[in-house]
């Protein structure tokens, strides 16, 4: 046997020492190739399993690193942005069937004594009040410590004027705040029922608000765009609102129910660095069937809190309003002056303007008479908002909408402010001369319908030019 082993030995060492040569070069460029990206891949194919409450238990911290989807997003290498296109995984954390958290928590640091880090809820609360289940949120800092904190109910947003019976209003919003202050800007954070935060929800990124420019006046869409049918509005709302002197605007879209073109016709607007489009998400399968349009009120939180340190001033309007300076040509003219002759203003936490439903005349504004869009981009409708002309002469003091300031608001509901920081008070109106909201409302409201007593106006001629050319230069191309 040694014999015939001694004969054979130079041939089976030299295949063995082939095959050990090839093992050794697999596993190096194996363990390379894990050492960079090793980590996404596992994570990637790992199976997990899940609590009945579809947690994840002792879920370590991710470490993957976020890619850019589109050239086209602003802070793409940001893990916080939500932009279009989102997944419902990438927006929403499903706590349980009827808890969920968005997938985006904020450092504020507004009150200098009491810095804390907050996350947009929304809640199934009816069989649960006033027994709300309690939270923990798992903090991890960049220098890779953590800290499991207690989260408070600091704020609430929904079911007033019974909206939850009148409007189906399902899930409310909830603004949780930290128990304790945290000066530092957390890296992400972990939800958890546990009070030693064992079992843990998927990581939400923690904007510190440090990166953003700032703006005097901002304006969001106050819900996600799902039921419409002409995506140019969305076109006529940006243009007339930059006519209007805003700088920046946030738009929801709730994904999924939408066609794509609505996203597509930003892509100028958010290439210029002017509109920011989020996905939403906040549907089926993330929750059972339909709530109050879609969870309105947790996209006036979120909207508010991302902007906390980007705008000095917020609108939060719908699709089909503005306001409307009575005498100014901008906004941020009209707040000027306001907080100029009104210095109560100053503390004041947000600015109001009576609403104004206004309806389709057969007058149109003198400027339409050059018939540019007509000439110029055949297929384009007119903006609403140059057709619907005539209003009641009697102004009903309804439905207003508010611009809000982010540093001072905690939680706003769509027509008032319902909690301020300390230092603030309650908001202040404009009066009917100076400002109002002009409501393109369609179909008309009921028990709002115009009486025989109505008024033409013509203000918004000042800006025909202006929106018309914006139309033309961004949209009518693609509508030939």
């Amino acid at each position: 046997m040694s014999a015939k082993w001694r004969v054979g030995g130079p041939r089976l060492t030299k295949w063995r020492a082939v095959l050990l040569l090839v093992l050794m070069t697999v596993l190096v460029i194996f363990f390379s190739f894990h050492s960079t990206r090793g980590t996404f891949s596992f994570l990637a194919s790992k199976v997990v399993l899940m609590d009945a409450n579809g947690l994840v238990p002792g879920e370590n911290v991710s470490t993957e690193v976020s890619t850019p989807k589109s050239e086209l997003e602003p802070h793409a290498n940001q893990d916080w942005n939500l932009y279009h296109p989102s997944n419902l995984d990438q927006l929403w954390i499903i706590m349980t069937k009827r808890i969920l958290v968005r997938r985006l928590g904020f450092h504020d640091t507004r009150s200098s004594s009491y810095p804390s880090v907050v996350f947009n809820c929304m809640y199934d609360d009816r069989p649960e009040l006033p027994h709300l289940k309690k939270f923990y949120s798992l903090l991890t800092f960049r220098n890779g410590s953590k800290a499991c904190i207690p989260l408070e109910y600091w704020a609430h947003n929904g079911d007033y004027m019974h909206t939850r019976n009148t409007y189906t209003e399902i899930y409310y919003n909830y603004i949780l705040r930290t128990e304790s202050s945290v000066s530092e800007p957390p890296l992400q954070g972990q939800i958890s029922f546990d009070p030693d935060c064992h079992s843990l929800s998927k990581t939400i990124p923690i904007k510190d608000n440090t990166t953003d420019r700032k703006y005097t006046y901002g304006v969001c869409l106050h819900k996600s765009i799902y039921n419409l049918t002409e995506p140019e509005m969305l076109v006529h709302w940006v243009e007339l609102n930059l006519a209007l002197g805003v700088e920046f605007m946030t738009i929801y879209l709730q994904n999924g129910y939408i066609p794509e073109s609505y996203y597509t016709l930003m892509i100028p607007y958010i290439k210029r660095g002017i509109v920011e489009v989020l996905d939403w998400g906040l549907r089926p399968p993330v929750i059972p069937g339909y709530t109050k349009f879609w969870g309105q009120t947790a996209v006036i939180t979120e909207c508010i809190y991302r902007n906390m340190y980007r705008v000095k001033y917020l609108g939060l309007y719908d699709l089909d309003e503005f306001i409307i300076p009575g005498n100014l040509r901008t906004v941020p003219e009209l707040i000027k002056k306001f907080e100029k002759e009104t210095p109560a203003a100053l503390n004041a936490a947000s600015y109001g303007a009576t609403n104004v439903f206004y309806y389709k005349s057969n007058e149109h504004l003198p400027r339409m008479n050059e018939s540019l869009l007509a000439s110029q981009c055949p297929k384009m409708s007119v903006p609403r908002y140059y057709t619907f002309n005539m209003r009641n002469k009697h102004v009903r003091p309804f439905v207003n909408k508010i611009i809000v300031k982010p540093k001072a608001v905690i939680s706003v509901w769509t027509h008032f402010a319902l909690k301020w920081m300390p230092g603030y008070t309650k908001e202040k109106y404009f009066t009917f001369d100076d400002a109002q909201l002009r409501h393109y409302r369609v179909p008309e409201k009921p028990g709002f319908l115009k009486t025989p007593l109505t008024v033409n106006s013509f203000t918004l001629d000042r800006y025909y030019n202006d929106t018309v050319m914006g139309i033309i230069r961004h949209a009518c191309r693609k509508k030939n």
